[in-house]
């Protein structure tokens, strides 16, 4: 309920909404991924910041992540690295 997050409580309700929400978002940037190739080449690096998505993604899977307080941050040179091979990708 609204309570329940408004309060920081962590729910298996909640957890499960987010995990949905997850999903979604990891099925909506596998979509953009592979639609890559139908957009014209000189306007494909707007879609550079998808590079990093993963990278939350996978931190917010972790067993260890608490909504509310689990920092979700990933390192300067990992989020670079993702960067680079996603545009060498493109």
């Amino acid at each position: 309920t609204r309570e329940e997050i408004v309060s920081g409580a962590v729910t298996p309700a909640l957890c499960d909404a987010l995990a949905e929400m997850r999903a979604l978002a990891r099925h909506h940037y596998d979509a953009a991924v592979k639609g890559v190739t139908q957009i014209e080449e000189g306007a494909r690096a707007a879609l550079m910041p998808l590079a990093v998505v993963p990278l939350y993604l996978k931190r917010m899977e972790k067993g260890s992540y608490e909504p509310f307080r689990t920092l979700i941050a990933a390192p300067l040179w990992r989020r670079l690295l993702a960067l680079w091979m996603f545009a060498r990708s493109l």
